[in-house]
């Protein structure tokens, strides 16, 4: 979008034209509408009147804000497309307006049920370290529906006085150097990158005193069974969280061509029903398993299922990355190259919790 030459207010009554009517509106939205959202955001961006917006029209931004949450909802538009209406929602006043994105005590656990999955895989493609297959049963539990965001995490390091995400070889995910330290500028959104094995763990911890019951990082097995979902026995592979091929349209992978981490959430179509998000690319998450051979069996006295142990065992990451090829995005594919102390701009976490009927 070009942006809009005379008074300021002619970048309001652009608005009224290009989002003219509250949601739900009265009539099935067509992709035009979505666009029109989309382009009218980017007007107010380029001509940088978002930081003065005049008290009568302050219901024009909340419209937008409700308009764009429900274009991601949706998985309206190419996915370039998301990802810019997702970003832009950390520039508008207010921010993101989903609390459970942003804040940590609205962070929504996602119910995963007791049942059974394979673990590991067979098919044309799987890695050696993915054999032999295991049929495994796990209990109930809850996990996040998204990675923890950037905006999460610096709840977190301002609360415990936590040294700010920073490596210098990765300057684009480096935190802000102010007082406090703050994400990325327009990044808030995003998964928090950057951050150790420790660092991960210790996030947990904090987050347990803040929602009053235990928080952890998922082994890997329950990582997983969550993408997956419930298997029969019969049906030996589910290659990705939706049915079907690979579709760079519902995942942030070097196919998508996205070329960096995506806001939470542009992505519905990637997840099966009722289950998480992001769990195929955008970043690599850390678990508490030790990195093992298989068969993968769910034990507590053999440290596979993390714990204390061995503070410098490599830990077992999944889920591939913006910079990787969609055979790392594969919910078998499992990775233990990262020490835990290493740090990425390709590697998050998201947390999990024991499931209150259990």
């Amino acid at each position: 979008a070009k942006a809009v030459s005379g008074t300021p207010s002619a970048i309001w009554n652009l608005l009224s034209v290009f989002c003219p009517r509250d949601w739900p509106p009265p009539r099935p939205v067509v992709e035009a509408d979505w666009y029109a959202v989309l382009r009218g955001t980017q007007a107010l961006m380029e001509t940088e009147q978002e930081a003065e917006v005049p008290e009568d029209e302050g219901y024009l931004i909340e419209r937008l804000r409700t308009w764009i949450v429900q274009l991601l909802a949706h998985g309206a538009l190419p996915v370039r497309e998301r990802v810019e209406a997702g970003s832009l929602l950390n520039h508008l006043p207010g921010g993101d307006p989903r609390p459970e994105v942003t804040k940590v005590r609205e962070i929504r656990g996602l119910d995963v049920p007791k049942g059974a999955c394979w673990i590991g895989s067979t098919a044309e493609g799987a890695y050696d370290d993915e054999r032999p297959q295991a049929y495994v049963e796990f209990p109930a539990f809850r996990i996040m529906k998204y990675p923890v965001t950037q905006a999460q995490y610096a709840e977190f390091v301002h609360a415990k006085r936590r040294p700010a995400p920073t490596f210098e070889h990765w300057p684009e995910y480096s935190w802000r150097d102010d007082r406090p330290p703050q994400p990325p500028r327009g990044k808030e959104n995003h998964p928090v990158v950057l951050v150790s094995f420790a660092d991960a763990v210790a996030f947990c911890e904090w987050l347990s005193g803040q929602l009053g019951f235990e928080v952890r990082l998922p082994t890997e097995g329950e990582w997983e069974y969550a993408a997956k979902g419930p298997q029969p026995r019969e049906e030996r592979e589910r290659t990705y969280p939706w049915d079907g091929p690979f579709d760079a349209e519902k995942c942030n992978t070097m196919e998508s061509g996205i070329g960096g981490t995506s806001p939470v959430g542009i992505f519905p179509q990637g997840a099966r029903p009722d289950g998480p998000h992001e769990m195929a690319g955008n970043v690599w998450e850390w678990t508490a398993s030790v990195y093992k051979e298989y068969p993968y069996r769910r034990a507590a006295d053999d440290g596979w299922e993390g714990g204390p142990g061995n503070p410098q065992a490599i830990r077992t990451v999944r889920g591939g990355s913006w910079a990787d090829p969609q055979g790392d995005a594969r919910c078998a594919n499992r990775v233990g190259g990262p020490r835990p102390d290493d740090r990425s701009g390709r590697l998050g976490f998201r947390c999990c919790s024991r499931s209150p009927s259990t």
